[in-house]
């Protein structure tokens, strides 16, 4: 596969550095690593939706099967189309003659005409994952031996008490019931 050569090539070109110190700094290394046809590293941090909460906010549940009552293999899901909100379609192979399987993810309180803040929030996924802030300590101790032009990305690692649980209702996608 291209991408493992990718990953080869970028896993070589760290094995050679003795040290990196930040995002950036693995940027710039996974940039390099291919002059003649460099690779495109983009900054997406702020750019991310929650999925979970997006499909709440749309009403939309996690359906099991397909409109023929067919269980879906997600894991063998080989295309997907999405033409209409609400509706997701399947292919289990990349034969362009197979027929498109259909799913109905519309949950009871879906409207056509629902609409959503992208930019809410509730929605956006933070910049930064917060650690523990005892990690964040240990972390901050090791400053002394890190350079100074690094401090402000260390020092604006975010820290909290105890990790929220992530498994709340508010982040899970509301199922129909369906049973594998």
């Amino acid at each position: 596969m291209d991408s493992d050569r990718d990953f080869g090539l970028i896993e070589q070109r760290l094995s050679k550095v003795d040290r990196v110190h930040s995002p950036d700094e693995y940027r710039e290394l996974i940039k390099s690593v291919k002059p003649k046809n460099p690779f495109v590293v983009q900054n997406i941090a702020g750019g991310l939706i929650n999925a979970k909460k997006l499909a709440n906010a749309l009403h939309l549940v996690k359906r099991l099967r397909n409109t023929k009552k067919e269980k879906v293999e997600f894991r063998n899901i080989r295309w997907l189309k999405i033409d209409q909100l609400g509706y997701f379609k399947y292919r289990l192979s990349f034969d362009p003659t197979e027929d498109w399987k259909l799913v109905d993810i519309r949950g009871r309180s879906f409207s056509p005409t629902i609409t959503v803040d992208l930019s809410s929030p509730q929605l956006v996924l933070a910049a930064g994952r917060p650690i523990m802030a005892a990690k964040a300590s240990d972390i901050r101790k090791q400053l002394p031996f890190i350079p100074r032009i690094y401090h402000g990305f260390y020092n604006s690692i975010a820290a909290v008490e105890d990790y929220c649980d992530t498994n709340s209702s508010a982040n899970s996608i509301v199922s129909d019931g369906e049973s594998e």
